[in-house]
């Protein structure tokens, strides 16, 4: 990897449907197409290195992916987002093990990550999987909208199958991780973006034992670094340190400072621009961007980033302009 001279920067969902580049593409590839294309995948992938300078690429898949190679059938509807089925809640005959999980199934993955790793020199690449709380609600409700009402409803009506469910994801998890490492990711991020829909009290029931066997597991295997995303952290902070990740992803409801000054030395921070500051005239934006930079720049194991990933219809200028500045900052 480069020597990273200064502060480094990359954002959820950096590669996507803002891009023109992105754009392009789907007019000739669906998103599924895209998915299951190493090359097409690998492309996407590049082009926001290419285009903006971020300082780590971040391998096009889906978390849903996953979900898929247990042997739910996944679509992606234009306008809508994705559809499992058959959806888990409607259908409470399902039963799945361990060994439903084919690790081979998803080598379009694993030959995206390695395509990609062609063209992107020493700029490390992130490989990531979902959090198995957040993967199981897709999988029980089948789309996205997540009505969690219903969802934590039939999770206190069904306890152990949602546990069954949680423990088969996890154990895929691992395997889906340490394969993206062995095909060249250089570091791997969790996503449990349904954290901030758990009480603390389910967080620690349905959240934080699965993502430490996950991180331990991998951590037993590999020799990455892992960064662990729970959107809606706040309330869940202390158990989510108590996880040891190397890195924790903050999200843009929290304060960063506070947050910074509350965490020990050994963790690397990252975030938090609110998204929607993307979309700000720029000189507001950078008012964003150093605010953020005023509280934590400084700290040593400090990474930039969103405190969610990029929204469809953001400016590239403005993309381009909070690398920018970034960058420069002193």
């Amino acid at each position: 990897m480069k020597l990273q001279k200064t502060i480094p920067i990359w954002m959820m969902r950096q590669a996507g449907r803002y891009q023109a580049s992105y754009q392009a593409i789907r007019r000739s590839h669906t998103f599924e197409e895209i998915l299951h294309n190493p090359a097409v995948a690998a492309e996407v992938t590049l082009n926001p290195i290419r285009e903006f300078g971020f300082d780590a690429a971040i391998i096009f898949s889906d978390i849903l992916m996953v979900a898929e190679a247990l042997g739910q059938q996944l679509t992606y509807i234009e306008g809508k987002g994705p559809l499992l089925a058959p959806a888990l809640m409607a259908e409470p005959s399902w039963q799945f093990q361990p060994q439903d999980f084919q690790v081979e199934s998803l080598n379009c993955v694993y030959d995206a990550i390695r395509q990609a790793k062609l063209g992107l020199g020493e700029t490390p690449l992130i490989g990531f999987c979902g959090g198995p709380f957040t993967v199981a609600c897709y999988m029980l409700q089948g789309h996205s909208g997540l009505d969690m009402r219903k969802i934590r409803s039939w999770i206190r009506e069904f306890p152990e199958k949602f546990e069954q469910l949680l423990d088969v994801i996890t154990e895929a998890s691992i395997l889906h991780m340490v394969a993206q490492v062995k095909a060249g990711a250089d570091l791997l991020q969790l996503f449990e973006s349904s954290a901030g829909q758990m009480s603390a009290y389910e967080f620690s029931l349905y959240g934080a034992p699965y993502l430490k066997k996950i991180i331990d597991a991998v951590r037993a295997q590999t020799s990455v670094k892992i960064a662990l995303f729970c959107l809606g952290i706040g309330h869940v902070r202390n158990q989510v340190l108590a996880l040891s990740p190397d890195v924790v992803g903050v999200d843009w409801m929290q304060d960063i400072g506070g947050f910074s000054h509350d965490l020990p030395s050994n963790f690397v921070i990252q975030g938090n621009l609110d998204p929607l500051d993307l979309f700000l005239p720029v000189e507001k934006l950078g008012l964003s961007v150093s605010r953020i930079l005023d509280c934590v720049g400084k700290r040593p194991g400090f990474i930039f980033n969103l405190g969610h990933g990029v929204l469809p219809g953001t400016p590239e200028s403005h993309v381009k302009a909070v690398v920018e500045s970034v960058h420069a900052y002193k």
